[in-house]
């Protein structure tokens, strides 16, 4: 995850956040080594879910990591009985846009998140029905 911190294309999140949010977690490995990993935030209040830090190691770039990675998150979604999922996205709105995910306002996310959306960064919104 690190370099894509460094990069400014993921957000930093502290080993304690990321600790206390293990469980919502996929990950891909190859030979032993994870090389992809994204989380899904339930709102069950909302019946959604948001994909979040979802990054693959640039090595295995366009070599279906990704894809992996969506259909574990798509299955994690079927099995928390979500409607919907969401993913806020400054820089890969084309992998989104390719898997059939709508561009949505920030009217259409979750009160909570409305509430911590970044107008200041920006990200668009993506939007796909399960």
């Amino acid at each position: 995850m690190q370099p894509s911190v460094d990069e400014g294309r993921l957000l930093e999140r502290s080993a304690e956040q990321l600790q206390e949010s293990l469980d919502d977690f996929v990950t891909v490995a190859r030979e032993g080594a994870i090389v992809g990993c994204a989380g899904l935030k339930h709102y069950p209040d909302q019946s959604t879910g948001e994909i979040y830090a979802l990054v693959v190691n640039s090595d295995y770039y366009n070599t279906g990591v990704s894809a992996e990675l969506m259909t574990l998150l798509f299955e994690k979604a079927s099995n928390l009985g979500l409607a919907s999922v969401f993913a806020l996205s400054k820089y890969s709105g084309h992998f989104f846009v390719r898997n059939q995910f709508e561009i949505i306002e920030v009217k259409g996310l979750p009160i909570d998140r409305q509430v911590t959306y970044d107008h200041q960064r920006g990200p668009n919104i993506y939007k796909k029905y399960c």
